[in-house]
């Protein structure tokens, strides 16, 4: 059983998935080396007007009311792939019977009825899913693989034949659907023979007679009868979408308004796998031939279109381009969405979209360096960290334990003290207005390092048990600075 998909007028449905602003308006798409352009594809409106497929450039401007854009073989080319992706989902055996101004892939469906329903059905989900992705395609079914792609050319909608219905099904079609020649073509015509059913009439052995060995295939075409045999193609996913300018695109709002129906298109394609956007690259093709790449990667994979928009508006915003856009093309990393479940009582967490978007705006205005959670650093050096992306991590309650040691509360900036020595240790010294005796001295800790670079460091510290004349005591820890001789309070203990 074979299904067949054909999207008429590719060059034109692969632009206009892109370009919802000029969906309504009377398109032509050109082709071709400046100034000899022709007219390859057109859609209704421009039917209706008169234009033809071949006119050129000059032709085509005379229509008042024609848009005219100009044909991209890499857009067309991500858009064939779209499909494919989105085709791939009902069976994994397809062959590509595509022409240069259609977009036909034949599916083997046999044994998909209990996954999909019967073939009505399964025509209904892939015309849906085709529309959700921005093309428009008819469907046919059948069980003869050139049967299908005759009747997917030129019907509309949905169309299941039956096996004893194929001849009568392919009778009115013109003669020239089935592939035929230009020489038999105009023999056809000369003999009168303009549909399908016409040929199919003719006498085998005459026939053969007259055009050659080349007339049974035809005729086995036309009465559906001839055989195939099933080339599948192999598929790698690639979630890519592609978008190239007339000219150079400079300001950021531009820039915007093309990436929203890409980044739209690419969530269309991951849902449809019941997966989630985990990572962007955005691919910036510059006026000169050079390229930028921005990757935004929310905290949580995503389907949210304005929130994944937001990221890359904030990133480039922070990062913009040296020169003119000439194309962009944006890749989409898939990954299974996140899943937590709070317990009955458990509060309400906040949005982690939320807690992207507050994170890129003060990247933007601190800098990506100074924004993320803080990671120790390899060394005996006090308060050296560096800054770590920041990520969310789903905590494990089993790993909660009650803590029976005494919390130190670090002091930053380090008070600045006048400590009086006796015995070579902290004898006295006065913090917070307060004058403290130290009743016990634990130390002293030296520590150095980094001895090869300008930071060099030494110090040494002391755990001190202090008490004032009214017997507050205080718990801290004391630093003397070597390098200078100065010391200060750096820590208390509760």
């Amino acid at each position: 059983m074979y299904l067949c998909m054909c999207a008429r007028q590719f060059p034109i449905q692969a632009l206009l998935r892109l370009r919802s602003e000029v969906r309504g308006n009377a398109i032509a798409v050109l082709h071709g080396i400046a100034p000899t352009e022709t007219v390859c594809a057109m859609n209704a409106r421009a039917q209706q007007l008169g234009v033809k497929r071949g006119m050129t450039r000059v032709e085509a401007e005379s229509f008042a009311a024609l848009v005219l854009l100009r044909r991209s073989l890499v857009e067309e080319q991500f858009a064939k792939a779209a499909v494919l992706e989105g085709a791939n989902r009902f069976s994994p055996s397809i062959e590509d019977a595509s022409t240069d101004s259609e977009c036909i892939f034949v599916l083997d469906i046999a044994g998909t009825a209990k996954l999909f329903g019967d073939s009505q059905t399964v025509g209904m989900q892939m015309r849906d899913m085709l529309a959700a992705l921005g093309i428009h395609a008819s469907v046919s079914i059948s069980r003869n693989f050139h049967v299908s792609v005759a009747m997917s050319r030129t019907s509309h909608g949905v169309v299941v034949i039956a096996q004893n219905q194929t001849r009568e099904a392919l009778a009115p079609l013109p003669v020239n659907m089935l592939g035929i020649s230009d020489a038999h073509a105009e023999t056809f015509a000369h003999w009168g023979i303009h549909r399908v059913g016409d040929l199919a009439a003719l006498p085998e052995v005459e026939l053969i007679s007259r055009l050659g060995q080349d007339a049974k295939p035809l005729l086995e075409l036309a009465r559906g009868a001839r055989a195939h045999t099933f080339q599948p193609m192999e598929h790698v996913l690639e979630l890519q979408e592609s978008f190239e300018f007339d000219s150079p695109v400079e300001i950021l709002e531009s820039l915007l308004f093309v990436l929203s129906p890409m980044i739209e298109q690419l969530i269309a394609r991951v849902g449809l796998r019941a997966l989630c956007v985990a990572t962007l690259k955005i691919e910036l093709q510059l006026d000169g031939g050079g390229t930028q790449e921005r990757i935004v990667r929310p905290a949580l994979p995503s389907l949210d279109k304005r929130f994944l928009l937001k990221l890359a508006q904030l990133d480039l915003a922070a990062h913009p381009p040296g020169a003119g856009v000439q194309a962009v093309i944006v890749t989409a990393e898939p990954r299974r969405g996140s899943k937590v479940q709070l317990g009955l009582f458990a509060p309400q967490l906040p949005e982690s979209s939320r807690l992207d978007v507050t994170l890129s705006q003060l990247s933007a205005l601190v800098g990506k360096e100074r924004v993320g959670s803080p990671v120790l650093r390899d060394t005996h050096c006090p308060d050296s960290f560096r800054q770590a992306r920041f990520a969310l991590h789903q905590a494990n309650s089993n790993d909660v334990t009650a803590n029976p040691h005494a919390a130190l509360r670090r002091i930053r900036p380090p008070a600045i003290l006048n400590v009086q020595i006796s015995e070579q240790q902290p004898a006295a010294f006065r913090f917070r207005e307060s004058h403290y005796v130290v009743r016990n001295a634990y130390g002293p800790w030296r520590s150095s390092g980094d001895w090869w670079a300008t930071d060099v460091w030494s110090q040494e510290e002391w755990d001190v048990v202090a008490q004032t004349e009214r017997e507050e005591q205080l718990c801290g820890i004391l630093m003397r600075d070597r390098f200078v001789q100065q010391w200060s309070m750096v820590a208390i203990y509760d």
